[in-house]
């Protein structure tokens, strides 16, 4: 005999899920159906072991992994039933009852809530539900037993199998098969199954939820040949039909997938399986429009819509109808106020909005009322992150982390926290702490890399052309070598040649150079710096100077911070300076604040000396304020002025004033592993304190190629009519020009 699926099983066979999490960048999130299940399987055994922070992490584990999957959705809730948290279980389960109203966990988990409660209607109802789907269920057994007699009336028993009433055995059933699928253990349930089909190779329930297993492991091949045997002896099995579909999605073809849906809709027109499926598929195939309206019509058969409408608002999230998203949201809120997924979600596309005040405040509210939800303290921790708040976001990581010690995702958001305060030392402490397993994630294995990139060793290389009206041409080839001997201090290494020529007097020199120079960081971030190091030239004099360094930087986790630097070093920059022998000694010191996390305002103050036949003092101030906006695009304004105490032949640029204001423009997009990066600064200067105002414009462009997180390729050039970097002592009708060409790596 070949066994129909019950109404149960077709649900939980189906997986029917609504949800549509976006990813960090806003983007639907692709399908993940191998991901979950033996995790899942071991947060039911902590579950039943009483082992409720163990079971939470796994189930959330899994969820991260797959946010599809059922058994560790419903995991999820019956941690927070049997913690106590009956608001958050409650919201949760009613939420699940929408995308599989069958479902038996899910029913009994609502019943025992509706006792603690003291709805006995509820209860009656649940548990009567349970009765009708699973007449011999223990649980509603005992609950219904204990109600008054009035409310304790059992439903009729299904309509038996017509195969059963006329003598038909029924086919294997091993003990525990279906409790095994139905707790999440799929290597048993896959083992028994396939006892079943040893006896009866067209066992209807064992093909149908073999297949979806054998999809799950990604063997999606072996599924559909698993679907196709099942749908030879009933091809009008719709919930076969619309399996096989969802596998066709899994495996990418969406295409297919979609006409196979729109087959069964043709005929079945309304078919709700069908229908939510395809939903689901138009929505990952970036077909926002189509999906939208799909979930429409689900929303207006739906006697409970709630979940519809969830799926709806992700979607238009996923198309970055933000403003839409959360119109639907509100009126999701508006009918259910305590609906928890929905709250989430809200707080979420507000942060993704760019609105981190109130997204704060909606995560903090929903941690007030459930101070134990991990989503809402990681979506809390991200928030502040986001906004720049690094050390109350690092805090709050660190209480998802400690709350549950196996959470990927806290742990992986605490050390992009920490690398984006400059703390790599700390965030690989953090990372080392991760299981073997959590080490294979790509999440991981990305942080880790970035981490590396800034502590590991490495080398980068670069040549670098320059010419300019002055008539000089200088061409810098440098090689630098980093390693970190021990945990926060890093060791580098730097030698470079330079080729320098001067045409209108036909110079040309060259010099090299080699320095060595270190830097410790002590938590929470404070960076002490210092090098040495020495550069030879071929000058007819002066062939011989010292470079040297030191330094003090506050944390970079902090809105407020400065840095003080000191240095000495020669300015062989063009041939007439390495003749003439010129040291640059300077003292600066740099403080910068961030007002929000799209603005940041910085400024620096400097005194330089200029040693050659006579020292000269140069004083220089910098201001600048920049603001992040969409689209990869970052505006801004600066200032920059120095002076000279006096006006020598020195074949320098020595002016007593110069003045530079500029607006900024610069965008910065990457596609897969090429970047791009522009530049283009307008502006103003006025050179010496009698000359007058002078149109002036700087721009550069980049392109790079990543290989891996700090591993690439670039090619640069730039422009530049203003005077920073002229050397010409100064004529009136003089117009400076300046121009960049260079190629880098870092291997």
């Amino acid at each position: 005999m070949r066994q129909r699926l019950p109404h149960r099983a077709s649900a939980l066979l189906t997986v029917v899920l609504i949800i549509l999490p976006l990813s960090a960048n806003g983007s639907a999130q692709e399908w993940c159906p191998a991901a979950g299940n033996p995790t899942t399987a071991e947060g039911w055994a902590a579950l039943r072991a009483g082992e409720l922070d163990l079971a939470r992490g796994l189930f959330s584990r899994a969820v991260d992994r797959c946010e599809y999957h059922l058994g560790a959705r419903i995991g999820t809730a019956y941690v927070a039933l049997r913690g106590g948290e009956d608001e958050e279980a409650r919201s949760r389960l009613e939420t699940l009852l929408v995308v599989d109203p069958g479902n038996i966990d899910v029913l009994v988990g609502l019943g025992i809530l509706a006792w603690r409660r003291g709805e006995l209607s509820e209860v009656a109802r649940f548990f009567s539900e349970v009765q009708a789907l699973e007449p011999e269920n223990a649980t509603a057994g005992q609950y219904l037993e204990r109600l008054p007699a009035h409310l304790r009336a059992r439903p009729p028993r299904p309509d038996p199998d017509p195969e059963v009433e006329a003598g038909v055995p029924p086919a294997l059933d091993p003990q525990g098969a279906g409790e095994a699928w139905d707790r999440g253990d799929t290597e048993e349930a896959t083992r028994l199954y396939r006892e079943i089909l040893a006896v009866d190779p067209m066992d209807g329930v064992a093909l149908h939820r073999l297949a979806l297993m054998t999809a799950w492991e990604n063997r999606y091949d072996e599924a559909l040949g698993l679907f196709d045997r099942l749908l030879s002896s009933e091809p009008t099995n719709v919930d076969a039909r619309v399996g096989r579909a969802r596998v066709l999605a899994w495996r990418g073809d969406l295409d297919e997938a979609i006409s196979v849906l729109e087959e069964i809709l043709e005929t079945h027109p309304g078919q709700a399986q069908a229908l939510e499926a395809r939903a689901q598929f138009r929505s990952w195939a970036g077909l926002h429009t189509a999906a939208l309206a799909d979930y429409e019509e689900l929303v207006g058969v739906s006697q409970d819509p709630t979940g519809f409408l969830l799926a709806q608002a992700r979607v238009l999230g996923s198309a970055k109808r933000l403003e839409e998203s959360r119109a639907v949201y509100d009126s999701i809120l508006a009918l259910t106020p305590d609906n928890l997924a929905a709250r989430m979600e809200l707080a979420r596309i507000v942060a993704f909005s760019g609105d981190f005040v109130e997204a704060e405040d909606r995560y903090r509210e929903i941690l007030l009322d459930h101070p134990e939800n991990l989503e809402a303290l990681r979506g809390l921790a991200r928030t502040l992150t986001w906004s720049g708040h690094l050390p109350e976001g690092e805090e709050i990581w660190s209480a998802a982390l400690d709350a549950s010690p196996t959470d990927l995702v806290s742990r992986v958001g605490l050390i992009q926290n920490l690398r984006w305060q400059g703390r790599a030392g700390s965030a690989m402490r953090v990372a080392e702490g991760a299981t073997e397993e959590e080490r294979e994630s790509p999440d991981l294995v990305e942080q880790i890399q970035w981490i590396r990139a800034f502590t590991g060793p490495r080398a980068d290389a670069s040549i670098i052309q320059e010419g300019d009206s002055d008539e000089n041409s200088m061409t810098t080839a440098r090689v630098t070598g980093r390693w970190s001997p021990r945990r926060n201090l890093i060791v580098r290494a730097e030698a470079y040649t330079r080729g320098l020529d001067q045409a209108d007097i036909d110079l040309s020199r060259d010099s090299w150079g080699l320095n060595v120079s270190a830097s410790y960081q002590v938590d929470p971030g404070w960076t002490f710096s210092g090098g040495a190091g020495g550069t030879r030239t071929d000058a007819t004099e002066n062939t011989s100077f010292t470079f040297l360094r030191a330094g003090v930087a506050s944390p970079g986790r902090y809105r407020v911070g400065g840095a003080l630097q000191f240095s000495r070093r020669p300015l062989d920059v063009t041939a007439q300076l390495v003749e003439q022998g010129i040291q640059l000694t300077m003292a600066e010191i740099s403080s910068r604040w961030a007002p929000s996390s799209a603005w940041q305002i910085s400024g620096s103050l400097g005194i330089g000396s200029y040693q050659g036949s006579e020292d000269n003092q140069r004083v220089h101030l910098t201001l600048q304020a920049d603001r992040r906006m969409i689209g990869g695009w970052t505006l801004g304004l600066s200032h920059r002025y120095f002076r000279f105490d006096k006006d020598l032949d020195e074949f320098y640029f020595d002016p007593d004033y110069f003045g530079l204001t500029e607006m900024l423009a610069r965008g910065l997009w990457q596609i897969g592993p090429w970047g791009f990066l522009i530049q283009l600064s307008p502006g103003a200067q006025k050179i010496y304190a009698d000359g007058s105002l002078e149109a002036s414009i700087r721009t550069s462009a980049r392109v790079f190629y990543r290989f891996d997180p700090g591993r690439e390729v670039s090619l640069s050039g730039g422009y530049s009519s203003a005077g920073l970097q002229s050397f010409n002592t100064g004529s009136s009708d003089y117009r400076y020009r300046a121009l960049t060409m260079g190629i880098s790596w870092v291997f």
